[in-house]
């Protein structure tokens, strides 16, 4: 799934926003029967990669993608393993889109 979200901040408060949002957006799906684990994230010039864990009892999957700042947008592609077939891909755009806006205000 790939998100693209225009920015009018600099490119380094740009990378800080989303650096925190994908954070909280990811931690959002932590509901109900839900955990997240095994949180990575690192910088390589403006593109963050990282990846979660999620639990469901037994069950784990990883939940990895980049984000790539510019100077005027952000681009997230995030793949959502398995649980992309139990989540909503809709729910989850919208999660991250609203968390990414709201740090950029």
């Amino acid at each position: 799934m790939r998100v693209v979200i225009n920015h009018r901040k600099t490119k380094a408060e740009a990378m800080k926003a989303v650096e925190r949002a994908v954070q909280d957006a990811l931690r959002a799906l932590a509901t109900g029967p839900l955990t997240i684990t095994d949180t990575q994230k690192t910088w390589k010039g403006s593109v963050m990669t990282f990846s979660v864990t999620v639990k469901m009892g037994l069950l784990k999957n990883v939940i990895s993608g980049t984000a790539a700042v510019t100077e005027n947008d952000i681009t997230i592609d995030l793949d959502l393993g398995f649980l992309g077939q139990f989540i909503a891909e809709k729910k989850i755009r919208t999660s991250v889109e609203s968390s990414v806006r709201g740090l950029l205000g």
